[in-house]
């Protein structure tokens, strides 16, 4: 048996689909650029992924060409401190993770 999970786009995924570890990432670009849905997508998609942390943990410390991560991106927009915590529970080493100009996140 296939298990599915509803992801933030509310399509299902299938574990034997391949797994995009940019996702996370480009939904906060996305949803950084609106404004008052962003934390709720950004929650849903955590805990949609919650019962992998490989995924979890690899899309959480993603870095794109400049090497900015998801949690680089969201400190822009003063998150809900339970979507930092949650970030950083589950990788531990995202708030060291620096860009391309040595910042890191917090």
């Amino acid at each position: 048996k296939i298990s599915t999970k509803i992801m933030a786009s509310q399509t299902k995924r299938t574990y034997s689909e391949a797994f995009d570890p940019k996702e996370l990432h480009d939904l906060c670009i996305i949803r950084c650029n609106k404004n008052l849905k962003i934390w709720n997508s950004i929650r849903q998609w955590l805990n949609n992924n919650k019962d992998d942390n490989n995924r979890l943990t690899t899309a959480i410390t993603y870095q794109d060409v400049d090497d900015y991560t998801p949690l680089h991106l969201i400190l822009r927009r003063n998150p809900p401190l339970d979507i930092i915590q949650s970030i950083i529970k589950l990788a531990p080493k995202a708030p060291q993770m620096m860009s391309h100009v040595y910042l890191e996140p917090l």
